[in-house]
């Protein structure tokens, strides 16, 4: 990276800083009608889910400086994390404190003016600028201060970056120009396979067929998404025959016959030299594991090349970003902890609360997608 690209970086116009740590505020610019609060809100839950400390403040009475002024005091605020969430964010480089406001207009004279109040206390500026539907605004382009602005320019066209760089500007960046859509009003349908023969017998992980009470959730699933999805739906499953089987019965009942997309990223948390053994079998041979997993499930890794619901966090993120982009409503049959995960991110929840949250077999929840927050509807099929 050249000098000059350095020096402009974020907006930081003053020298010897190190932009790295510093706190950022994300600025989103635009009309009311081109997308900034489904954006703010996206990038929100995204970053949340990648640990980091973040604020939405959304301009409803108060003007662009006034939430600077709050923006600012929750940007200098010192947080403590545990240790392993420290410990992830400083290996990816990013900043602990994240504030985004939704601002109520853009001109060249009130970016200037929020560009060196928060310069003035050591905070990277970056602006994500929407031009969908756009009226009354001043575009980023016509500001002749625009080249030292790090801003991401979205339009019908595409989307354009200019000075970005560093890590959470940069996934900030990919998440938005992996063919993300403004989605409102499409559905996700989650659940878990039907009942398999672990099931039956309390057994951690494996790969086992459905039980005759598990085809029959199989059909039941299929009978529903056929009453809501007479068009059909494309299916998403993990790659154990769990959750395919139960897929294929799905089918047999509502009368698909599209092939099933198997993301190996959807199979469950792999638990180590405890796959096919019950919890009964840990607590009474390795009780010092059990009371680990129980006091620290969520960073709990599974002994032997097993797994942690914090890894199984990183492995969806596939998932999580093909979900952003799909626009049609969608199925995914998968399993516990996936399910509670995918739920967490859906839905804005604590993801190390969602570790113990009952997600029962023959349940399904439907996600509606909205601006700001999604909605879920429980179904009790049997």
């Amino acid at each position: 990276m050249d000098l000059q690209r350095n020096n402009l970086l974020g907006s930081l116009l003053y020298p010897n800083i190190n932009y790295k740590k510093s706190p950022l505020l994300i600025l989103l610019c635009g009309s009311e009608e081109s997308g900034k609060n489904y954006l703010g809100h996206a990038i929100t839950r995204l970053l949340k889910w990648k640990n980091h400390n973040v604020s939405l403040v959304n301009t409803v009475n108060n003007t662009d400086l006034e939430n600077l002024k709050i923006s600012i005091e929750f940007l200098k605020t010192e947080i403590t994390f545990s240790k392993s969430r420290t410990d992830s964010l400083a290996k990816a480089g990013g900043c602990k404190n994240i504030s985004i406001i939704n601002c109520n207009s853009s001109t060249t004279e009130n970016r200037d003016e929020i560009c060196k109040l928060a310069h003035l206390n050591h905070i990277q500026v970056m602006f994500i600028e929407s031009l969908l539907n756009i009226n009354d605004y001043s575009p980023l382009s016509d500001d002749p201060k625009s080249e030292l602005y790090s801003y991401i320019s979205i339009n019908s066209k595409g989307i354009y970056n200019h000075l970005i760089d560093s890590y959470i500007p940069l996934t900030v960046s990919s998440f938005l120009t992996s063919k993300f859509k403004i989605n409102v009003g499409n559905s996700i349908y989650l659940c878990r396979h039907g009942e398999s023969i672990a099931n039956t017998k309390s057994l951690i992980g494996g790969d086992y067929d459905i039980t005759e009470n598990g085809k029959k959730f199989g059909l039941a699933l299929g009978k529903y998404m056929k009453e809501v999805e007479p068009n059909g739906i494309p299916i998403w499953t993990s790659t154990l025959q769990r959750t395919i089987n139960t897929a294929l019965k799905c089918q047999e009942a509502a009368g698909g016959t599209d092939p099933l997309l198997q993301w190996t990223a959807l199979d469950e948390i792999h638990g180590g030299m405890f796959e096919e053994h019950t919890f009964d079998y840990v607590k009474q041979n390795y009780p010092e594991v059990y009371k680990n997993r129980k006091k620290d499930k969520f960073n709990f890794v599974y002994p032997n090349r097993g797994e942690s619901y914090a890894m199984l966090t990183q492995r969806i993120e596939p998932v999580i970003l093909c979900l952003e982009r799909q626009s049609s409503n969608i199925l995914i049959i998968c399993h516990t902890a996936i399910l509670r995960m995918l739920l967490a991110y859906l839905l804005d929840l604590d993801k190390e609360e969602a570790t113990v949250s009952d997600v029962p077999l023959n349940r399904v929840y439907k996600i509606t997608k909205g601006d700001s927050t999604n909605t879920c509807e429980e179904i009790d099929l049997l």
